[in-house]
């Protein structure tokens, strides 16, 4: 993160590749204790939890309220925000994603408003403001309005070969994004 208030913002990434809450989180001591012993030394978290090790939209958000009040409660802690990403698409294409047209929604990922997804991303809207959850974001800069990856007519532009990860072209679009949502933060 750069340019937050005029100057770099220290930040530390506590994820492992294909980690879930439950391997890397509220599921595991270990997770839990990492976060407690450095919450003292953060006053943010962001986090991106429940795309991988998909279960019900109902455990994620427990597993997530585990995390949020291990943070909050921790001795020492100085976690004063906490904001979550809203899961983003999961597609197969028919054209190396060129188009939304040839996007087809990978299983709890379709845009109807009962999927994992969209059920997880309400759940967490739902929950803000109740003393854990102050904020989600969602990557406008990526996502399309009704749950697609965004297209500009080229291959796998914003999104890879395996329809789950953005490329380092959605990183470029998606990390100014971040920091003008991390620079209204006190």
């Amino acid at each position: 993160m750069a340019s937050i208030h005029g100057s770099a913002m220290p930040f530390t990434n506590l994820a492992l590749d294909a980690n879930s809450s439950n391997t890397n989180g509220a599921g595991s001591a270990n997770g839990l204790a990492i976060r407690s012993a450095l919450a003292p030394y953060f006053t943010h978290y962001f986090c991106d939890f429940g795309h991988n090790g998909l279960t019900t939209a109902a455990a994620e958000l427990t597993r997530m309220t585990t995390i949020w009040n291990t943070l909050k409660s921790a001795p020492g802690s100085k976690i004063r925000h906490i904001e979550h990403v809203k899961v983003m698409p999961d597609t197969n294409s028919s054209n190396s994603w060129i188009d939304q047209a040839g996007q087809i929604p990978k299983a709890g990922f379709e845009p109807n408003n009962t999927s994992f997804k969209d059920t997880f991303n309400a759940l967490l809207d739902a929950t803000v403001g109740g003393g854990l959850l102050d904020a989600t974001f969602r990557h406008a800069s990526i996502e399309s309005v009704n749950g697609f990856w965004n297209t500009n007519g080229t291959p796998n532009f914003y999104v890879g070969t395996d329809g789950t990860h953005p490329t380092g072209n959605a990183y470029a679009v998606m990390g100014p994004e971040f920091n003008i949502r991390a620079a209204t933060w006190t």
